[in-house]
């Protein structure tokens, strides 16, 4: 079955308990959450249903069929279209009126703004989940992402974002599903690594099957670690120093290094006994905090943390201090796992110091007014092939001699980039100067 529902306001979702079976798939919480959520670049809600979904199937299989109550094995996915899509029947087709009644995968997949699953578990039912970020209202800045794909009518359509979903709260808690969203991401971004599905996720951090009642009890930070190592990647623990302002500095100093090099980070709020993805993050061209005092840390500009939050919405912005309406701030986050590639042996604490180091004895890259009045520091890790498209594609700006020794240089996997910028030169996005630091190399 395919419905379509054009949406011209936030009331025009409730139409969806007409369509689904409004207990088994908690259809109030669900329309609640795309009233409050959604922005109206949504005009359009294709629903498909009956759908398989193989994270909800490997819960069913292991967990929900053998209980006493009786729960469906099939799921409900919606699929989210900007204005001008509609849905044409006989033959049934996916179309913009402006363009006939069969249009080509590319403008298909080029206006879809994602999909959303609903599990038929009564409570906390939308599951794996990706919505483009302009879909979501107060979701700007910076967002790690890749394009996911979906198939739906016969059309490959993909869409760029991070995956959701709520907690199951029984077979996997918010850590559970912090972990499957950055693994999710890992494995449609990268080839390297496996597909893993929740009921995966729930066992991995485990030497033995948790069964049922386990999953619900959480896990703990090296539970978290034994699950990103499970599927090949090398995670590192970083947590934030108490009373001390250096280790403070460090801290924040790295989780901004990943952040940018494109790690999601699996957040850790110990007090609250809750677990995050963080994903990205808001900047200002003002110093945060003493407004007229210069830093020089690329940390003192961020005004906000984007993050995944199974209890909340997909890109929610994380204020640095708790501020009416958010429902915690960036000091309660006090700890990161960042799941890191085998050969990256540098960490960002020591291309920060190398950092600081570079600029005590300055470079002659350095103008002698901004070395006295201090420089904007930035690090973050790439890849040589990375780099190197980098500089082809900027090579008409910079000097020949550069591009050439750039694009021979044997270089490793990966590379530290530091960069180093005036307040004035940073606001334009210029730099004074970069260096590259082997990343598979290793400094105390």
């Amino acid at each position: 079955m395919f419905e379509w529902l054009p949406i011209s306001k936030a009331s025009d979702f409730e139409r969806l308990v007409d369509l689904l079976d409004p207990t088994e798939y908690g259809l109030q919480e669900v329309v609640d959450w795309l009233a409050q959520h959604a922005n109206d670049t949504v005009a359009g809600v294709l629903v498909e249903f009956p759908y398989i979904d193989k994270d909800y199937r490997s819960t069913y299989y292991h967990y929900y069929a053998k209980k006493g109550r009786a729960y469906s094995s099939l799921s409900a996915r919606l699929h989210f279209f900007p204005k001008g899509w509609k849905l044409s029947v006989n033959p049934l087709t996916l179309g913009q009126p402006a363009e006939g009644s069969n249009p080509i995968d590319a403008t298909v997949s080029r206006d879809y703004l994602g999909f959303m699953t609903l599990r038929p578990t009564r409570i906390n039912t939308i599951g794996r989940t990706v919505l483009h970020p302009s879909v979501i209202r107060d979701a700007g800045g910076w967002i790690i992402g890749h394009r996911h794909k979906a198939h739906v009518l016969g059309h490959r359509v993909d869409t760029r974002g991070f995956p959701f979903m709520q907690q199951h709260t029984d077979i996997a808690v918010c850590a559970h599903t912090a972990c499957w969203a950055i693994l999710r991401h890992y494995s449609e971004r990268y080839s390297l690594y496996r597909e893993v599905l929740v009921h995966d996720v729930s066992r991995l951090g485990r030497e033995f099957d948790p069964g049922g009642l386990l999953p619900s009890l959480g896990i703990t930070a090296r539970e978290v670690e034994r699950i990103f190592a499970a599927v090949g990647t090398y995670p590192l623990l970083v947590m934030r120093g108490k009373d001390d302002v250096s280790a403070d500095t460090r801290y924040y100093d790295e989780l901004l290094a990943y952040l940018d090099s494109g790690f999601p980070l699996f957040g850790v709020q110990s007090e609250r006994g809750h677990a995050i993805a963080v994903v990205g993050y808001r900047a200002s061209d003002l110093v945060q905090g003493q407004a007229s005092e210069y830093r020089a840390r690329e940390w003192d500009y961020v005004t906000h943390l984007l993050v995944v939050d199974d209890n909340h919405y997909p890109y929610m912005p994380v204020p640095r201090d708790k501020q009416t309406g958010s429902p915690y701030a960036v000091n309660e986050i006090d700890g990161f796992i960042v799941p890191l590639p085998e050969k990256m042996f540098l960490p960002a604490v020591a291309a920060h110091t190398w950092a600081a180091d570079f600029k005590a004895a300055p470079l002659p890259e350095f103008d002698e007014l901004t070395v006295e009045t201090d420089l904007v520091t930035r690090c973050f890790v790439t890849t040589t092939a990375s780099w190197q498209r980098f500089v082809r594609e900027h090579a008409l700006k910079l000097d020949g001699e550069f591009v050439t020794a750039a694009l021979e240089l044997t270089m490793p996997q990966f590379l530290w980039v530091i960069e180093y910028a005036t307040p004035a030169q940073r606001s334009t996005q210029q730099i004074q100067a970069r260096v590259l630091l082997d990343a598979t190399g290793w400094s105390l």
